[in-house]
């Protein structure tokens, strides 16, 4: 999933971005079935909306019915963005009715994994809005993620990458010739090349990142595991007890209680998540 520029907390890695980011990350290795859910949920509505939604005449319609009925900022945009929970979810009957399929279906799907918050709902459409223009993305259930946390704005032009077809003076990458190689033998030479070419394309990026001021998001162990933590307990349903245990903490029932529950709670804050209510509250009573 991507998470919305104007929830960055820049220049840290231990801040908000980063935290949800760790979050995500372990939702998808912990939870597949949330990410199944939100396909079956919410693709359907978001892709017959968006061939609906991208006439001018509609979206004219939709930007007049935002000024009638709601208070809007300057930065209303010039189309229909359905990847912004911030439009999406002001929908309802008697406003812009179209889009209020779409808003159900995600708070539909929010509610049934404990994820109703709206930089959620947020990433969750950014998340249809990549399947829906991937359908390798959308098999693979791929949630985009980020590496670094945003420093200084990297221009489109300075991230842009080809691999060209038509030679160049130059160019001294050798191609296909069939007279002269067997096909087998050229397709691994120039995958071979093309990774090389991709491996150095990523680190120019990062390198980029970093000289304009990007954080690298921290993915130390102890993170990981308070974020498996967290999923676990506001996805998955488990009682504190049941992830101590499975954690390996050898005196599950109270310690390990204990510190599962300050986990979950502090994680939960940094991530910017409420943590669902507890079936039994407080310390087990002693038999």
């Amino acid at each position: 999933m991507r998470i919305a520029q104007y929830e960055h907390d820049e220049g840290h890695p231990r801040s908000a971005m980063a935290a949800r980011e760790g979050f995500l990350t372990a939702l998808s290795i912990n939870a597949p079935a949330a990410v199944d859910d939100l396909a079956s949920a919410a693709l359907p509505s978001y892709e017959r909306l968006h061939n609906h939604l991208t006439t001018p005449r509609t979206a004219r319609e939709f930007r007049r019915a935002l000024r009638n009925n709601f208070e809007v900022s300057e930065h209303v945009v010039t189309h229909v963005d359905l990847r912004k929970w911030e439009i999406v979810g002001i929908a309802s009957s008697s406003h812009y009715p179209e889009l209020l399929e779409l808003r159900m279906a995600v708070e539909r799907w929010a509610r049934m994994n404990g994820l109703g918050e709206p930089w959620l709902c947020d990433a969750a459409l950014q998340t249809l809005s990549l399947w829906n223009a991937s359908p390798a993305a959308q098999e693979a259930r791929a949630w985009e993620q980020h590496s670094f946390v945003r420093g200084a704005q990297i221009e489109p032009h300075e991230t842009s990458f080809t691999f060209g077809t038509s030679p160049s003076p130059t160019d001294t990458r050798r191609g296909y010739n069939p007279f002269d190689e067997d096909r087998t033998s050229a397709r691994q030479r120039l995958e071979t090349e093309f990774r090389s070419e991709l491996t150095a394309y990523l680190d120019r990026m990062d390198e980029l990142a970093v000289t304009g001021g990007g954080k690298r998001v921290a993915k130390s162990k102890s993170a990981r595991k308070h974020y498996t933590w967290l999923v676990q307990y506001q996805v998955l349903g488990w009682n504190l007890r049941r992830i101590a245990e499975e954690s390996g903490d050898p005196d599950p029932e109270y310690s390990g209680r204990t510190t599962v529950a300050t986990a979950v709670r502090e994680t939960a804050r940094a991530v910017g998540i409420t943590p669902r209510r507890p079936e039994v509250g407080g310390r087990p009573r002693k038999s």
